[in-house]
């Protein structure tokens, strides 16, 4: 649906100021209007009260150099084709987009039938070395060493005793990880 241009200039144009707020009214409907009905900015005599007009506001018009009396009746928009698209281009306009919606159909169609195998395929997701994340191993309880997944192992080596057993830190006024038990130790665990 193409739209109907107003300038942002208009309302204090000199020519609308010299128009009553009755035929600026008329001016902007009959705008919109021609807009969408795609006559080029012609107004018939027969629309005219339709629109909410009368002889006297188009005279107005006229008389403002908004609109222009034509030959075989009727009005036209002054100007028309410099402000707005003409019949012609809007319906080359909608003749090109409906041409490039038909293509674009076209060719989701054809991706669509030439995946013919319409299975999902759900793998784990890899890394980069190649392993999964479930071929990581878990840290155990034993020393230190990583057992299979799957194991019921614990992440927390043995308790030293030196350590708070729950938070595995030691130092009352700045506390720090146990470097013997604590998780996160250096070297623990040794063989991930």
């Amino acid at each position: 649906m193409p739209w109907f241009r107003v300038d942002d200039g208009f309302h204090s144009h000199p020519k609308t100021l010299s128009t009553s707020l009755s035929a600026r009214g008329l001016w902007v409907t009959a705008g919109s209007w021609s807009s969408a009905h795609l006559t080029n900015g012609v107004v018939r005599s027969q629309d005219l009260a339709a629109l909410g007009g009368s002889p006297e506001l188009a005279a107005e018009l006229v008389s403002a150099g908004l609109w222009e009396k034509r030959r075989g009746g009727g009005w036209k928009f002054h100007e028309w084709e410099c402000k707005n698209p003409t019949r012609e281009a809007v319906e080359k306009n909608r003749a090109d987009a409906a041409e490039r919606q038909r293509r674009s159909r076209k060719a989701r169609s054809s991706q669509r039938d030439s995946h013919s195998d319409n299975s999902v395929s759900h793998t784990t997701p890899s890394r980069r070395d190649g392993r999964s994340k479930n071929d990581l191993p878990v840290p155990s309880r034993g020393g230190g060493r990583a057992s299979p997944a799957g194991s019921a192992a614990a992440a927390k080596p043995p308790w030293c005793g030196e350590c708070d057993e729950v938070t595995r830190l030691v130092g009352e006024d700045s506390p720090a990880r146990c470097p013997v038990c604590h998780p996160m130790a250096a070297g623990w665990p040794e063989a991930v």
